[in-house]
């Protein structure tokens, strides 16, 4: 192994910066925060939902009090018409029954009336509810959002320190080895290369003989016969 260039101090940083992105992807205050930005999104569906039933409620109760409105008005003609006589038999008669059918029309109209009322004054003590929830989850996502911003904020000034001393690591390291180191990396679980000490392989940690250091020693770069890693003299 050129003394210019060590692969095993390459692959330290580098297992480093592995270590510190998966942490930064797996947080457990990421998980957390994932949760409360889920449950808002929730909460705030539902509070549109009832917002827009609350709002249809509003125009069948304007609808309904209009409609009220003009056969009260109705009503006190046709009564006053009633009781005011100078009409023919029949047309008393029938001046009698559209009163009753207006008075019957008009209670069944309150009835619509007070029902849209109740409807929505249940729907107001929801939406109220939600309110309520809703300020909450917000704040809560948006305080552990700031907490999980301020570690990744930690994470990434160690990361950019790692990279830089990855640059200084990778320098010197001839391509064509760096290809190999790069795609055992990918095979090996992140440990591309090991020292050779007491002849055992750093990597996988088995003894290799004395033929087989020597025929390791002749490649380049060398790899271990066992685990085909990359071995540091």
């Amino acid at each position: 192994m050129n003394p210019l260039y060590d692969l095993v101090a390459l692959q330290s940083v580098d297992l480093e910066i592995d270590r510190l992105e998966r942490r930064k992807a797996t947080l457990p205050e990421l998980e957390e925060l994932r949760g409360l930005h889920e449950r808002r999104l929730g909460v705030e569906a539902e509070h549109s939902e009832i917002s827009g039933q609350a709002r249809s409620i509003d125009l069948e109760f304007n609808r309904a009090n209009g409609e009220l409105q003009v056969m009260e008005t109705r009503l006190e003609v046709a009564e006053k018409r009633l009781f005011g006589g100078g009409m023919s038999a029949k047309e008393t008669e029938n001046r009698r029954m559209e009163v009753e059918s207006l008075r019957m029309r008009i209670g069944e109209q309150e009835a619509e009336a007070l029902d849209l009322m109740e409807r929505r004054e249940e729907l107001t003590l929801r939406l109220s509810d939600l309110s309520a929830e809703l300020e909450e989850a917000v704040a809560s996502e948006k305080s552990l959002g700031t907490v999980v911003r301020g570690i990744w904020g930690e994470i990434d000034a160690e990361l950019t320190k790692r990279r830089s001393e990855r640059d200084l690591a990778v320098a010197p390291v001839p391509p064509r080895v760096l290809v190999v180191y790069e795609s055992l990396r990918k095979d090996k679980g992140g440990v591309a290369a090991g020292r050779l000490e007491g002849g055992t392989c750093g990597g996988c940690h088995l003894a290799l003989s004395e033929s087989e250091r020597q025929e390791a020693a002749e490649s380049d770069p060398a790899r271990c016969p066992h685990c085909r890693r990359i071995l540091v003299f």
